[in-house]
């Protein structure tokens, strides 16, 4: 399933302080501005498993042992990304680029977006 998270929190008697920490092994950020959305490769074909990515706001994802790690982006107006995978990549980040969809009327660039 999606999101879960395990939370560890600390009190210091000293400070009177609470720090939380929140593990999960694999984190999705938008801080690119854009309306992302993504879908998971397990789910097949089937898109309405499309979640949206908002912008700043951290996505936990967890995958069974027999899940792939493969996503897809996607902009409005943009077609879907090829598929990448978030586990096993040898750069610290890697660039996807969107290209404008083919119902869409508007002349739309292409995008990049970097995933990190």
């Amino acid at each position: 399933g999606e999101r879960p998270v395990a939370a560890e929190v600390r009190m210091d008697r000293a400070s009177q302080g609470v720090s939380v920490v929140l593990y999960n092994r694999f984190w999705l950020f938008n801080l690119t501005g854009l309306p992302l959305t993504f879908h998971r490769l397990n789910a097949g074909s089937d898109y309405s498993s499309t979640k949206e990515l908002p912008q700043g706001v951290p996505y936990g994802l967890e995958f069974l042992p027999h899940e792939t790690r493969d996503l897809e982006i996607r902009l409005p107006g943009y077609d879907w990304s090829q598929a990448f995978s978030i586990e096993g990549q040898a750069a610290e980040s890697l660039v996807v680029v969107l290209k404008a969809g083919s119902g869409d009327l508007r002349c739309l660039p292409n995008r990049e977006v970097r995933v990190d």
